[in-house]
């Protein structure tokens, strides 16, 4: 499953990269305040908690650039997290 969502987050990185006309390290300064952030979730030695990848897809949905199309698995992303988070309120 991390291998599935480090790949969701990469690929979703890499598209709003080209979205945006810039490099994946701008997105990840931008996103994370760590312009190797991507490059540290490429390393499959490396671990990441889920709440993260959540703030990462969150931060992708809320600054994806207009009129540009969203990738499949960031809007599948957009839609679950919408959905469980109103299952979980009172």
């Amino acid at each position: 499953m991390e291998n599935d969502l480090r790949r969701i987050l990469l690929e979703t990185a890499s598209a709003c990269a080209s979205a945006q006309g810039c490099a994946v390290s701008t997105i990840a300064r931008r996103c994370r305040n760590d312009s190797k952030f991507f490059s540290r979730i490429a390393d499959t030695g490396q671990s990441f908690t889920v709440r993260t990848y959540d703030e990462v897809m969150d931060w992708f949905m809320k600054n994806w650039p207009d009129g540009k199309d969203r990738p499949v698995e960031l809007l599948r992303w957009a839609a679950e997290y919408v959905r469980t988070s109103k299952q979980v309120q009172p």
